[in-house]
Parts: structure tokens; sequence; C-alpha cells
């Protein structure tokens, strides 16, 4: 699949609209389409706005019969032309530049114009998916020149542009304008090709991309990957972009006309567009480094959180909280949290976050307006604080555990502006033993933490469902409020040990927790009963291990915990007879709830068909994913995998209720006879491998398949594993962040190329990537 990208060659220049040119090619039923697009700089081409389009009633000068504005660039559609007027001041009155001549305005503008060469300009061109609002212009003192009641719409199409092919054009979820061609069944792609008129430069690189220059911006348009399924099979389709002709005279007159490329395929059946690895890069020092979990903002920024042992090398940027590694003892390292822009992939800020010892940051969430929020542990004494004399608690305190050799540790919280310049807050959570933070979620009315706890004295003051500690090592769940207030706090656990690893927030307030658990006597309220064919009368999940006379293994547990924090609304073992391990969970936007983790039960409860897997029935671990809705009903638990060691490490939805879940796996065939995309090294592809790959599964709603085209592999090499997950909303991209030593891990547009010589393959990078689908 295509999908393009745009480099920030000079940032001043036309800073806040760019043009992004997406092709994916469907031969086959009417309604398969696919996108490409036309966006600007962190995603503001309307900014966080809806983006519709207006009917031409005569309110521009321009011919054009549909208009879309942004802040410093408009675009005006015609059937077979596609006008896009970038400005350089931000701010400027969108009506008011005129469609000039290619190039340069009169404001100083660029007018850079896509047309569709050979195609019929005069098709018939309309609106679709009307808006409830109207445009008004009431413009002078002359109600003659008034427009008014000027109908909005979502989409416009253009029928026929060619023969059996039509155009739409139509906006993300992220506000940015795409277009899509509809191959219908007959009809030729090879007849769709572009003039562009007013670029500085159009070009095909050595990897096949095709890449334009407008002023200051680089645009590029990924080398297409295509290949159709028959009778189960996956037959790869050639295709690539050619510049047909080029006349590169004077500026305003350069014209590059450009086609496409495709070998034979079977016209009544569909093209399919692969997943494409859109950024990739290795992230870190001279030294160890590991990316634990990622999340986005609402303009689509990648914010990462690991820990890292390298005070050399490490990328942190100028003005960020803390630019120098405070870890002092061998082997100690420093959490840290890094931005990446949505648009460039450049970083905005990293920074270390740390004391003279050991510190390290397992999760992140980001609120509305960027700011984020990070938890972990640390045990050193100097951790920065924020407020420093109000503070929920400021110093790490307790002696070392004699049995374990473990100094005493604490969770930490701590919020980072949108610069990554300052702390807004910092705070320690914890008892006299061992305490750290493994999940966090945020809301405007506070921040969610959970994670495990050793401390009997964890909770200052009771104020929870579970004031007191159950046993050995408890989970937590805490509502804090600025850093310096407790909404709740409660210990979660029985009489043996208990971890929470990861929590979701819904809209009410209410808190989603997932984890593991050894004890006999975990607080279950309304525990989840299932029917399959092995418990064809049911079994309730309120035993662990499903037996009387449980093994003492873990089972993965699913927590709903009330809004106050004095309740339980439902809590429920998930597992079988021996290890099984819940390791994230993520709401959708109808509050269902997803988990994943990983189970060694041969007998695990699912209770719809077990995805595809390895036929033999014995295996190391399989991955393993349940979803809740938001009445508390199971409506799928399933687990697939391998023989060998699987693990679902995260998890994300979308609003059609797909799950993301990533992990790893040291299976080359994990997806079995499934289609899926390969996007691990050459090498790794030709010789197969038994060392660590990273998976992305995607699910459909049910539970019942994999979304093939979707799903994928990615690594190197030697060993890599993922572990955290976001995607956004529209279910259009997703960005995995996680740890390798492949000195061959797959990269593009990255920030970091390669591995630093020092580690030689033997010492991780973190690693994030971010993956286009059709």
């Amino acid at each position: 699949m295509n999908f393009s990208e745009i480099h920030r060659l000079a940032p001043r220049h036309f800073a806040r609209c760019a043009f992004f040119i997406s092709l994916t090619l469907f031969a086959g039923a009417a309604h398969a389409i696919q996108s490409g697009d036309i966006a600007s700089e962190r995603a503001t081409f309307i900014g966080t706005e809806p983006l519709y389009f207006e009917a031409n009633h005569g309110q521009a000068d321009a011919t054009a019969k549909f208009i879309a504005r942004g802040p410093d660039c408009s675009v005006f559609l015609n059937p077979a032309e596609a006008i896009l007027v970038l400005r350089k001041s931000a701010g400027a009155d969108s009506s008011s530049d005129p469609i000039g001549e290619i190039g340069e305005t009169k404001s100083g503008s660029r007018t850079v114009r896509m047309i569709l060469a050979g195609a019929n300009s005069d098709a018939a061109m309309s609106g679709a998916e009307t808006i409830s609002g109207k445009a008004n212009y009431l413009i002078g003192n002359d109600p003659t020149e008034w427009r008014a009641g000027i109908p909005l719409f979502a989409k416009v199409r253009a029928n026929e542009i060619y023969p059996g092919i039509d155009v739409i054009y139509h906006a993300d979820q992220s506000a940015r304008l795409e277009y899509d061609f509809v191959v219908k069944p007959g009809a030729s792609a090879k007849r769709i090709s572009l003039r562009i008129d007013g670029a500085d430069d159009v070009r095909v690189d050595a990897s096949g991309d095709l890449i334009l220059k407008i002023g200051g911006a680089e645009v590029r348009q990924r080398k297409p990957v295509i290949y159709q399924e028959i009778n189960g099979s996956r037959r790869e389709i050639r295709g690539r972009y050619q510049i047909v002709n080029e006349n590169k005279g004077a500026r305003n007159s350069r014209s590059t006309t450009v086609g496409f490329r495709i070998g034979d395929y079977d016209s009544a059946l569909p093209l399919i567009i692969d997943p494409t690895l859109s950024f990739s890069t290795f992230f870190g020092g001279t030294r160890a480094d590991r990316g634990w979990a990622i999340a986005l903002d609402s303009s689509g920024n990648i914010y990462i959180a690991g820990e890292t042992v390298s005070k050399n090398k490490f990328p942190v940027t100028p003005g960020a909280v803390q630019r120098k590694f405070a870890g002092g003892i061998a082997g100690f390292g420093d959490a840290f949290v890094a931005k990446f822009d949505a648009v460039s992939n450049q970083l905005v800020y990293v920074t270390y976050l740390g004391g003279k010892t050991d510190d390290g940051a397992f999760a992140l969430a980001v609120d509305a307006a960027g700011n984020a929020f990070i938890t972990g542990f640390t045990d050193s004494r100097n951790f920065p604080i924020v407020p420093a004399n109000g503070a929920l608690r400021s110093k790490v305190v307790g002696v070392r555990n004699n049995s374990f050799r473990l100094a005493p540790t604490d969770a930490f919280v701590a919020q980072l502006d949108p610069t990554g310049s300052s702390l807004v807050f910092s705070t320690l959570l914890g008892g006299t033993r061992r305490d750290a933070g493994y999940g966090i979620a945020v809301d405007a009315s506070g921040v969610y933490v959970t994670g495990l706890t050793e401390s009997t004295n964890f909770i200052p003051v009771p104020n929870g469902f579970q004031p007191f500690s159950g046993g050995r090592q408890d989970a937590f769940v805490a509502k804090i409020i600025g850093g310096t207030n407790y909404a709740y706090c409660t210990y979660l656990g029985g009489t043996n040990m208990e971890q929470a690893k990861s929590i979701a927030v819904d809209s009410a307030g209410n808190a989603y927790v997932t984890g593991w658990t050894s004890s006999t006597n975990f607080p279950i309220v309304n525990p989840i009963t299932l029917v399959n064919d092995v418990y064809t009368n049911g079994i309730t999940l309120d035993h662990l291990n499903l037996q009387t006379r449980p093994t003492g293994r873990p089972d993965a547990f699913i927590s709903k915990i009330s809004a106050d924090g004095m309740s339980l609304l439902y809590s429920t073992y998930l597992g079988g007879s021996n290890d099984d391990r819940g390791t994230s969970i993520a709401l959708d936007s109808a509050a269902n709830a997803y988990v994943t983790g990983f189970t060694l039960s041969k007998v695990f409860p699912t209770n719809v068909v077990t995805l595809p897997q390895s036929k033999t029935g014995n295996f190391v671990s399989h991955v393993f994913v349940a979803k809740v809705d938001s009445n508390d009903n199971l409506i799928y638990s399933t687990q697939f995998g391998g023989r060998r060691l699987d693990r679902g490490l995260g998890i994300a939805a979308d609003a059609a209720g797909l799950a993301y879940v990533t992990g790893f796996t040291r299976e080359k065939n994990f997806f079995a006879t499934n289609a899926f995309t390969d996007l691990r090294s050459k090498k790794v592809i030709k010789a197969g491998s038994r060392s660590k790959d990273v998976f992305l599964a995607v699910l459909s709603a049910d539970g019942t398949s994999f979304v093939g085209t979707n799903s994928l592999l990615l690594g190197g090499r030697l060993s890599d594993h993922a572990t955290g997950i976001a995607v956004d909303p529209a279910g259009t991209t997703a960005y995995i962040v996680g740890t390798t030593i492949s000195p061959d891990f797959p990269k593009t547009n990255s920030v970091q190329s390669r591995l630093d010589r020092e580690k030689n393959g033997k010492t991780p990078d973190a690693f994030v990537s971010k993956i286009l689908f059709p």
C-alpha cells in the first residue's frame, strides 16, 4: 500500500500545510475503494475541525465546483483536477487568494495542480453525505453579492473520469483530505496517470518511491506492494511508478506526468494492498535501551517511554526536563520519554527522568492537550519531585529485603508538559517494600495508576474497596489529582500474589484492570460465564485454574472498578489449569474492554472458534484475547499461536471493534495458513528464524478471524519483541514500540538508522514503528 509522508526540509516555509499523495488500486466490486491523501503538517489541513466541502455558488472567484479550506491552504476540485494553493503566512484569509499562475502567486503562495491525464473533464461531479450545517458569506454592503445557505458535504464524487473508474474526495479521521479511485470490474487501473504542474521536482527514487519537492517540503509516496488471493494462495502483482513525460522548463512551467506500471492480474478479483511500514527507527544510545509504552495525542503525535542505561549518544533534546543521565552506578538506568511529530516523524523532545540509582518507565498516557503522564519504578532517593513540599510522597524509604536481596522501590507518577521542558508534577507512591507502577490512564478528572506492591503500608489513608493488604504481593489501583491528592487508593488481591499490568478508563470514570493472580481468594464479583464444546452447560470463571483444588498456577484477571473506587462492578479469573497472565487492556468508544496476555494452558476457556494455529496441540505458550462488552458480558475469548513461545503484550481497539494485538513469537508459521504481511528483513524471510519476531494480529469484531491483510510479522535476524501498541480510532494506522537487538531490523525514514556499533547485536535498542493499513 502506498502512503506518503512529508519530510520538513525548511520548517518555516509553508509551515502549516503540506501535500500528501497516496494511491491504492483495487479491481473488483465497485465498493472496493482505497485512498490517496492531501494532508497538512501535524494533520492540520483543517486542524482538529471537521473537514467539509463547499459547493461553489460563486463565493470564490475560482471556476472549481467544490472547495475545501485550511488555515494556510485551499483545495479547489474539478472532476479531473485538484488545485492546491499553499500560503506562507499563517492565518491568511483562505478566500482571498485566487488561483493564479502555476508557481508563485502575488501573495507569495505556491499553486500546484494535479491533473488526471486523459480523464473526462466533463464527468458528473456531486456532493455526497450532506452535513447539517450551511456556509454563509455576507461580505460587503451589497446584498446581491452575498451567498447564503451553501450546502456542505463530507464527500465529493466524480463518476466515470476514466471508463469504469470513479474518484471520490473525502477526509480521514485526522481531517486530512484524501482521494480514492474506484476501479470497477473490467476497467483498467493502468489508465490512471497524474500530471503534476508546479512542483519544483518530481522523481522516482532507487527504492521505487515517488518524491515531489514543493518549496521546503518533500512529499514521498511509497512504492506499491500489490497481490491477489487466488484459491487461498497469495499471488504477488508487480507494480511501480514511472515517469512518463517530463518538462523541466522554467520554474513556473515545470510539468511531470507520472504513470503506473502494473503487472498482469485477474481483473475479476480485487487487488490487495499490503500494510506499509511508513516509519521505523532504532532509538537509543551506546548501552541498553528498552521501549515499554506508546501513546498518541489528538493530533497523531507519537509518545514513547521506557528505560535506558545509555549516558552517551542518547538523543536528548535541548530544553528537556532532564538533559543529563543521572544513574551513577554501573547497570543502573534512567526512565526516558520521547515525542515524535505526527507528520515528519522527527523528534520533538527526548528527556531522561530519574535519580542516581535505578529508574524505569513502564506505562504512558497522553491527554487532549499533549501532556504526557508516566509511571514506573524508582529506588533513587533523589528522584525529581514536583512540588517539592506538596507531593503525595517525596522520598523512597525502607530497608533491603533480606530474603530476596532486593532494595525498596517506589512507584512514581509524573506529568510532562507538551514541550517536554517542564514537570507539571512528579510524585512517588509506595510504602517500605517494593512498589512499582505498570499501567496508567488519564481523563479530565484525574490520573489512574495500577501496579504491584509488597508494602502493607502502601495506602496512607484507607480509601477504596480493599483498604488492607491481602497477602505477600498485591495489585494496587489509585486515582490521583494534580499529583498532590488521592481520589482513591486501594489494594486488589488475595492471600497469595498479584500483579496488575495495565489499566484503562471509560467515559464514566470506571477503571478496568488486568494482570495475574495466584490467590484462591482473589476478590470475585459477577464473574464471566461461558459455554463451549467442553463446558456445554456453561462454566463460571470463579475458581483459580478452573478447579476447586487449584494447582497454584497464576490466572489472568479482569476487574472493573467503580468511578469512586469504592466497589468492584465485576472481577473475574480468566485462565486454565496452567500459567495464564493478563498483560494489557484497552477500551473502544463503546466501552467494550479488550484484554490480551499469554497462556500455557492446553485448555484455555474460549467461547468462539479458536483462531488458526499450529496443527499440533503441543505448544509452549499461546496468545489469548478476550472482549467484554459494556454490560459486562463476554463477547469472545480466544487463543492462537504456534508451537513455540508466543506472547501477547499490547492491545488496542478501533471504533469498528477490531482488536490490534502485538507481542512476540518464535514461530515462523505464527499465522498458520492465514494471509499475513511479512515485514521482516530479507535475510529472515529467506532463511527463516527461531529468534523472537514482532507480530501484529488484527482480530475481527466477533473474534472469529484475523483481518489477514492487516496482520503481519516484523523483525530482523536476532530477537525483537513489541511491548506496546496504539492505533488511531479509524484503524488506518498502528504504532508499535518495543526492543530489538537485530542490526537488520527494518527501518524507514528513521531518526536513528542503525544499532550503535558498540552494541554489536548483543545489547538492545528501543524501536518505534508506524504501520499504515489499506
